[in-house]
């Protein structure tokens, strides 16, 4: 069936400008952490802070335009968890790693709120060294989202400090056209559940954080082809001094030739070498945001405040929200994620976002390719 995507996929990148044509929808969590991942069952037991540690412009791919040279840092704030843990229990949850369980409860959701169950399968620590749980990516950011970023695993762009994971645009590239950034991947891989991100997110200076999941390698490598045939899920992206983030879920098909129908015709290529993107991005509306906070770079505000971005994985059901309320019973079981009371500086953008397959139609639109091309492999929900 459909097979999963790594847990977390962390990288920092600059843009050339504001007005950067993303190319591909892909495969990174730009500038992110996973915190915890729940089995419907579970608590917030993890949570990841970034915080921006530099703040410097210097020049980058295309004649004039300018990168920033920016870090952030991903911190777990295990005391803040373990209060809001105690709240709901006697006993202090000890710090490990990994509890799993099965759904025990059908979800409910209406309004933004989820009623279910779930237990901690899975909590990253950010105070050992990244590559005890993340893969620390090598290679130019040139053909992928088409940033200025070379990702580097010489100690400079991502390390640990004072128990904190820390990505870093840390100088300039060797070419004098790029900057050397950090890119990091969980080497663990999941599919379906609950996904909790805390995140002191850098703004301003033309950076591009994300949060997202991808399949296999940096190419999006999966099942049913390479990027974007077997799909993309994207958290959170945000870019200079937007107040929101953009919750994307990004899919493709091949193509017998460059574009997508009735231009050129679908494929079993696996999306090599011509494919056509389906994704929910879309600027000219705000149907893909939800606000986190506003963001004034005139005014020095070159990081957000520190936020938790929770993502709701399950079949034909996809929900991010930001600074949701959530609760736990007796038992540490998260019961209950619903969306926080909207800031009035919101002016009616939400601060939640579901994708329903039924009711998505660029998810609906790959359905012939895994139909035709996968019948066997592919559940209805592909990718």
């Amino acid at each position: 069936r459909n097979q999963p995507a790594p847990g977390c996929l962390i990288s920092s990148f600059p843009l050339a400008s504001l007005a950067s044509e993303r190319m591909v929808l892909r495969t990174l969590f730009t500038m992110l952490a996973l915190c915890a991942v729940w089995s419907s069952l579970g608590d917030d037991m993890g949570a990841y802070v970034l915080d921006e540690a530099l703040a410097a412009d210097d020049a980058c791919a295309g004649d004039d335009a300018t990168c920033a040279m920016n870090a952030l840092q991903i911190s777990a704030q295990e005391q803040q968890v373990q209060q809001q843990h105690q709240q709901q229990q006697d006993a202090q949850q000890p710090k490990e790693d990994a509890v799993v369980a099965e759904p025990v409860a059908a979800q409910d959701m209406g309004g933004g709120v989820l009623h279910d169950q779930f237990v901690l399968k899975k909590r990253y620590n950010l105070s050992a060294a990244p590559e005890a749980e993340f893969e620390i990516e090598e290679h130019s950011d040139e053909f992928l989202t088409h940033s200025c970023s070379d990702y580097t695993n010489d100690g400079s762009t991502v390390f640990s400090r004072d128990g904190n994971l820390v990505l870093k645009v840390a100088s300039a590239g060797k070419s004098g056209k790029s900057l050397n950034s950090g890119r990091i991947m969980s080497k663990e891989s999941y599919r379906y559940g609950l996904f909790t991100f805390t995140a002191k997110v850098p703004k301003c200076n033309y950076v591009w954080p994300a949060i997202w999941l991808l399949p296999g390698n940096k190419d999006g490598q999966g099942p049913y082809g390479t990027w974007p045939c077997s799909g993309e899920i994207d958290v959170l992206e945000t870019v200079h001094d937007q107040s929101f983030g953009t919750f994307n879920v990004v899919a493709g098909y091949g193509t017998s030739s460059d574009g997508c129908y009735p231009q050129a015709q679908m494929s079993c290529n696996t999306c090599k070498p011509t494919y056509c993107t389906s994704t929910t991005m879309n600027s000219q509306s705000q149907a893909d945001r939800y606000f986190v906070q506003p963001t004034n770079c005139e005014a020095g505000d070159t990081s957000w405040e520190e936020h938790t971005f929770v993502l709701n994985w399950q079949p034909d059901e996809l929900t991010t929200w930001i600074d949701p309320v959530m609760s736990w019973d007796a038992q540490g079981n998260l019961v209950k994620v619903e969306p926080k009371a909207e800031p009035a500086a919101a002016k009616g953008m939400q601060t939640w976002k579901t994708y329903k397959r039924q009711s998505t139609p660029t998810w609906l639109g790959v359905g012939n390719y895994h139909q035709q091309c996968f019948p066997v492999e592919a559940g209805a929900d592909a990718p």
